[in-house]
């Protein structure tokens, strides 16, 4: 007894049977290969559908996210991919992405619709869109069964889930790409502030440095506007020149201490010629001097007033009377050497 043919009912539920197990080998084809590029999710959808319906050509579009244009991401079995948008083409995708459900178009209504579509579409075709968050952002369409049996409904049903899978594949790069941007922002804005962090170091650096030199040339400028002659044994001369300052008294009283008891002298002379202004506070700086002077067994003399610094010297009633004041380095020099001639 022959076998009879089994019934429809049972023919659909095979259907169903075979593409839900297609519906979990695409799940785990994505999963495994955990694409990330766009494209590479086009094509493997586009191929994988395809085998499943045997049609000769297959489609995937997806909206350029720069341009909201469409573009072609994936295709297969058609002579020029050029071609599929063209004007009519567009008109065509753009109302079967609002339509939102799969849809067959038989070559009747395709040709109505476009009259000039691709030969490999022209024996009829299945299509679904591909939507994200509510927002269509792709098609997929096959093309051309080699059974040349018509798109049915468990075929429908299979491009929705489909759609669905390449939905989340999407959503996950779309994910992945925003991380990757986060991250180049991030690891920019670090490589940034490092600039800027390694520009400031080196300009304190810098400022360092300069400090430093001027530090330094302040230093030699003090010590070498503080020169120590000895004249003979008993003799040291100490010609100043520009401001007496708090700090260069500082400086000149340990420098000037330092010497006698270094050198062992009787006299210091205090040659105030260079000095050009003095004031209140000058003079106290010079008695200083000669009082540290005195302290550690030396004689000063104070040189070189000249008569304008004499009259301020005069006005501001600056008491000079611990000094020995003489009007020239030569004369306190004779000086010198008539009271070591006494001794």
């Amino acid at each position: 007894m022959e076998p009879q043919d089994p019934t429809p009912l049972a023919r659909r539920f095979e259907r169903l049977v075979e593409s839900t197990r297609f519906v979990q080998l695409m799940a785990q084809t994505f999963s495994t290969l955990d694409l990330t590029v766009r494209d590479d999710i086009a094509d493997t959808l586009g191929a994988l559908t395809s085998s499943y319906f045997d049609c000769r050509a297959r489609l995937v579009l997806l909206v350029d996210d720069d341009t909201g244009a469409l573009r072609v991401a994936a295709s297969d079995g058609f002579a020029d991919a050029g071609a599929l948008l063209s004007a009519p083409g567009q008109a065509l995708w753009t109302w079967l992405m609002h339509e939102k459900v799969a849809t067959q178009l038989g070559p009747t209504e395709l040709r109505s619709r476009w009259p000039e579509a691709p030969a490999a579409l022209c024996e009829g075709m299945a299509c679904v869109a591909i939507d994200v968050r509510d927002r269509s952002v792709g098609l997929l369409a096959v093309a051309g069964k080699r059974s040349s049996e018509p798109f049915d409904e468990e075929g429908l049903t299979f491009l929705s889930c489909a759609s669905g899978l390449a939905a989340m594949a999407l959503a996950n790069a779309n994910a992945h790409e925003l991380e990757l941007a986060q991250r180049r922002l991030a690891e920019r804005r670090a490589e940034e502030a490092a600039a800027e962090t390694r520009a400031k170091q080196a300009a304190l650096a810098e400022l360092d440095d300069r400090l430093a030199l001027v530090e330094a040339q302040r230093r030699q400028i003090v010590a070498l506007s503080t020169p120590f002659l000895q004249i003979g044994a008993d003799i040291l001369v100490l010609p100043l020149v520009g401001t007496i300052t708090a700090h260069r008294c500082e400086h000149l009283l340990d420098k000037l201490l330092a010497e006698i008891a270094r050198r062992h002298v009787g006299f210091v002379i205090l040659d105030v010629t260079g000095i050009e202004q003095v004031d209140t506070n000058t003079a106290h700086h010079l008695v200083r001097v000669g009082q540290a002077a005195s302290l550690v067994g030396a004689q000063c003399i104070l040189t070189g007033i000249r008569a304008s610094v004499a009259q301020t010297l005069v006005g501001l009633g600056a008491d000079m009377a611990s000094l020995l004041t003489m009007r020239t380095l030569g004369h306190g020099l004779a000086e010198c050497h008539r009271r070591l001639q006494q001794r």
